[in-house]
């Protein structure tokens, strides 16, 4: 039984950074198409005003607008990226430290006197099933 305490004790741990990784890439993709279309809009303001830009030598004013948005683009991207690989590793930290409790508690000599042939087998089930995250 005490297994089956120590599965679950990792459970909120885990729900609690998926949780927070997916607030935060929400936030971050909705960052993102904000940012596409800032990139969109002086993309189209510079290619429909060709003109003006030339005629007014504005061709560096508008690179640097272009370079500032792809800028924020390019940030909105790496912190969705830096989000999407960090998530797993964590979890997995989780896991395999609830892994290694439930172990530690399996070995005990007294923890074995407890238990009915029925638990132990629940208890490799359990263990499997951590081990398939």
């Amino acid at each position: 039984m005490e297994a089956y305490c120590f599965a679950f004790v990792a459970s909120p741990f885990i729900l609690l950074v998926v949780s927070l990784a997916g607030k935060r890439m929400k936030r971050v993709s909705t960052r993102i198409q904000n940012s596409m279309g800032d990139v969109t809009q002086v993309s189209s303001e510079s290619i429909n005003a060709n003109k003006e830009v030339k005629i007014f030598g504005q061709q560096g004013n508008e690179i640097n607008k272009f370079d500032a948005v792809n800028y924020d683009n390019r940030n909105q991207n790496l912190k969705l990226e830096l989000t999407n690989s960090l998530q797993s590793p964590i979890i997995q930290m989780f896991l395999a430290l609830a892994l290694a409790v439930i172990t530690w508690v399996a070995l005990d000599a007294s923890f074995f006197e407890r238990m009915s042939p029925g638990t132990f087998i629940a208890f490799l089930v359990l263990q499997q099933c951590f081990q398939d995250l």
